[in-house]
Parts: structure tokens; C-alpha cells; sequence
């Protein structure tokens, strides 16, 4: 990854880690099964989706088969707690 690359997904890092509360993640699910079916809405349920903290074993399955950069935009809150020194 460039020096550019890092500095994303460090910024990424602080914009997107963090856990979300059963209510929370309901509410989100309320919002994706309202939005229909164009463009605009598919790019608002992408944001929405990538809102959610991924699972620690996913994170680490797609960093190792797509590259760091892949992931830098997900919620890696709770793969950071498990892989520190992969995230």
C-alpha cells in the first residue's frame, strides 16, 4: 500500500471502528428493507452494510485473500479485539 493508502485507512480506522447496539443494528435493518432497488439506494445500503462490524474470522479471510486495502472502508471493531496485529 502507498503512504496515501495508509493514511485512509488509518482515517478509516477512526471514522468506521466501533460496535453498534442491538438497537442500532435493528434500526439499520429497518432502513435497508425501505430502500428500493436504484442506484442511489444500492450506494446508501453499501454505507449501511459497511456500518456493521464484520466478524473477526471474515476480516481476517478477506484481508489475506484481497489485500489490506480491500477491507480499509468495514468495521473491523471486533477483528481489531481478536487480530490486533493484523488490523
Amino acid at each position: 500500500m502507498t503512504e496515501k493508502d495508509w493514511e485512509e485507512y488509518f482515517y478509516n480506522r477512526q471514522k468506521n471502528d466501533r460496535p453498534i447496539s442491538k438497537e442500532q443494528e435493528q434500526n439499520i435493518y429497518e432502513i435497508l428493507l425501505e430502500l428500493g432497488t436504484s442506484t442511489e439506494d444500492n450506494e446508501k445500503r453499501v454505507c449501511l452494510f459497511q456500518s456493521f462490524p464484520v466478524t473477526p474470522e471474515g476480516a481476517l479471510a478477506a484481508k489475506k485473500h484481497a489485500g489490506l486495502k480491500y477491507v480499509s472502508n468495514w468495521n473491523l471493531y471486533y477483528a481489531k479485539e481478536k487480530y490486533p496485529y493484523e488490523f
